[in-house]
């Protein structure tokens, strides 16, 4: 962040003081650079979201092998059922 030009386009306006210009631009500078590590970027956000996806994925199987052996064994069940008949 350039904080000399910030200051000078502050202060060209007439409006405030070079002083004042001056405090107005670190202070951006401060509160940018704080913003700043406080985001995340793209890159992260992928990432995580990739981890997430894998994470669901397992989920997701191990789901559906649980949806499986539970209908085996309810076939498992009729089948015995229709064989002591």
């Amino acid at each position: 962040m350039d904080t000399l030009r910030i200051a000078r386009d502050l202060s060209e306006g007439g409006v405030f003081t070079h002083e004042q210009s001056e405090r107005l631009a670190n202070a951006f500078a401060t509160y940018y650079t704080e913003l700043r590590n406080d985001l995340v970027t793209r890159e992260y956000l992928d990432t995580r979201l990739a981890q997430l996806e894998a994470r669901f994925e397992t989920r997701l199987a191990q789901v559906q092998n649980r949806i499986l052996a539970s209908q085996v064994a309810l076939f498992v069940l009729l089948a015995v059922a229709i064989l002591l008949k």
